[in-house]
This record gives C-alpha cells, sequence and structure tokens, in this order.
C-alpha cells in the first residue's frame, strides 16, 4: 500500500500599513526656521532668523508667533517643561556683540535676555537637565548649577580636534552626557561626559 503525505498550505492575510507622508502645514513666518523642541505631544516652539520663535498648543496644526523683542538670529531653543524655556540668540548688530540667553517662565509669553560672555563668542547649543542644571557650548563649553545666575567654563581632553564648536549637547542625567559638533572640514565628532559636563572627552571622530 502507497502512503501519501499530505502538506496543508496555510495562506496568512496580513495588512501592511503604509507610514504617513510628510505634510505641509502652515506658518506665520516666512523665516528660516532652525532648531524644534516638544514638551509633549500637544506642546512645541521653533526657532529661526530674524528673532523668530513660533510656538503650537495643538500638535503642530497651527503656529502662532512669540514675541521676542529682537530681530538677531535665534540660533538654538530648548524648554524643560510647557513653561521654562531658554533661546541663544546672536547679537551682531550693536554692542556688546556675543550671545544673549533669552529665557522664559510662561511658555514663551515673555522672553527676558540676558548677555552670556565672553564677549564676541557665539554659542550654539543650549540644554537644561533640571531648573538648575544646565550647559551652554560652541568651541568652548560651560555649566550652571543654580540656575544660570553663574557659569563654570568647562575642561576639554588633548585630542587635536577636542576644541572644535560643539553643535548639540543632550544629557542623559546630571553625569552622562554627549554632544556632537564640527566644521565643514572635520565633522562628525562626538564628545562624552562623564561627571556632568565639568570635562570632556572627544568619543568618536568621523573618518
Amino acid at each position: 500500500m502507497k502512503k501519501f503525505l499530505i502538506v496543508k498550505i496555510f495562506i496568512v492575510s496580513i495588512t501592511v500599513y503604509s507610514q504617513t507622508d510628510w505634510i505641509k502645514i502652515n506658518s506665520p513666518t516666512n523665516n528660516t526656521l532652525r532648531k524644534i523642541v516638544f514638551t509633549d505631544s500637544l506642546n512645541g516652539w521653533a526657532c529661526g532668523l530674524n528673532g523668530t520663535i513660533i510656538h503650537t498648543y495643538d500638535s503642530g496644526q497651527n503656529w502662532h508667533t512669540q514675541n521676542t523683542n529682537t530681530t538677531n538670529h535665534i540660533i538654538d531653543i530648548y524648554f524643560l517643561d510647557n513653561l521654562k524655556g531658554w533661546a541663544l540668540c546672536w547679537e551682531t548688530n550693536n554692542p556688546p556683540y556675543g550671545t544673549y540667553i533669552l529665557k522664559t517662565t510662561n511658555g514663551g509669553l515673555n522672553w527676558i535676555p540676558e548677555f552670556f560672555p565672553p564677549e564676541g563668542e557665539y554659542f550654539r547649543t543650549i540644554f537644561f537637565l533640571d531648573e538648575q542644571f544646565g550647559l551652554i557650548g560652541a568651541r568652548q563649553t560651560y555649566y550652571t548649577t543654580d540656575g544660570g545666575f553663574s557659569w563654570n567654563i568647562s575642561q576639554r581632553d588633548s585630542d587635536m580636534f577636542a576644541n572644535l564648536p560643539f553643535s548639540q549637547i543632550k544629557m542623559w542625567n546630571d553625569s552622562l552626557g554627549f554632544a556632537c559638533g564640527g566644521v565643514l572640514d572635520n565633522a562628525g565628532i562626538i564628545w562624552k561626559t562623564t561627571d556632568g559636563g565639568r570635562n570632556w572627552k572627544t568619543n568618536a571622530i568621523s573618518p
């Protein structure tokens, strides 16, 4: 007697959901926007040229211009929560020249400028882990432990790329953090701190 092996084939129907496309939404400004930050699914801010900061409170469906009282370019913006935020503004028209930190405690309804020494330095990135601990960086890096009332200069290692400018800083906790940056011919640099931004070590260099 011949024996046959019967194989049953089951066809499973799988529904594949495609990614939705990016949708262009209306902006209240024609100025170039450089950075964006969200604190939750609803509230976000973007900043850019000519003193521009815009805010959304409905997941980006609508954006509203905030009054920064400056026409200088705003380079970076960071919000800790829906009320407390900081932005970096470059003063190039009137002395003292350099970087101003704009601070808000009411979600950007009012921005208060404060000149950041040293004069002539243009910082690119600002980050706050909480209300007290923050960092600001470019070719030099500073940290604060008292909410920005005083700033201390950080140290970098002796690597030949160590003093290239930071473009962005992110802290994982009050000890561990990373920064990235560089210049056109030496881009792709990553720095690492394990002591809260007091010291930075060149961690990776692009080939």
